[in-house]
């Protein structure tokens, strides 16, 4: 889920949460609030690919797609 906040640093926005399907329970998060890099100004858009990479888009304030790569554990 996407928490678009107000389109600047603030900790209500800039975040990517994860949720489990059955319960909606938050599991993790991506990313916190501002413009360097994993970080969002306007988190809008979201996106997978098959290999479970993630694309967040951002507009307006962001102009950018950020790529996470998963990585194992």
């Amino acid at each position: 889920v996407a928490h678009y906040g107000c389109g600047c640093p603030s900790p209500e926005g800039g975040r990517i949460w994860i949720l489990a399907r059955d319960s909606g329970a938050i599991v993790g998060r991506i990313g916190r609030p501002g413009s360097a890099t994993g970080e969002f100004l306007s988190a809008h858009s979201i996106g997978l690919d098959s290999k479970d990479n993630v694309y967040v888009g951002e507009s307006p304030q962001g102009r950018r797609t950020q790529k996470f790569v998963k990585v194992s554990q």
